[in-house]
């Protein structure tokens, strides 16, 4: 499955869920505290993240899983 990338929007830790702006455009990815990778537990903020798109376990839309930190390196 290919993955996507996008910056962290909004996530309200205490709540356990947010929404990834897309890089390449599009709605808004919801995301669920449950779909970080191991030892990543909470986003902020401007983070660049990767992730693989699935359906919502209702079936009512997408959501952002196996969500991990993008690398940046420094200029």
């Amino acid at each position: 499955m290919a993955r996507e990338t996008g910056v962290v929007k909004f996530f309200a830790e205490q709540r356990g869920f947010g929404f990834i702006m897309p890089d390449n455009g599009g709605p808004e990815i919801f995301v669920h505290s449950s779909d970080l990778t191991r030892g990543l537990l909470r986003l902020d903020p401007r983070q660049h993240v990767s992730y693989e798109i699935a359906k919502t376990d209702k079936g009512n839309g997408t959501k952002a899983i196996k969500v991990q930190l993008v690398e940046t390196s420094a200029a």
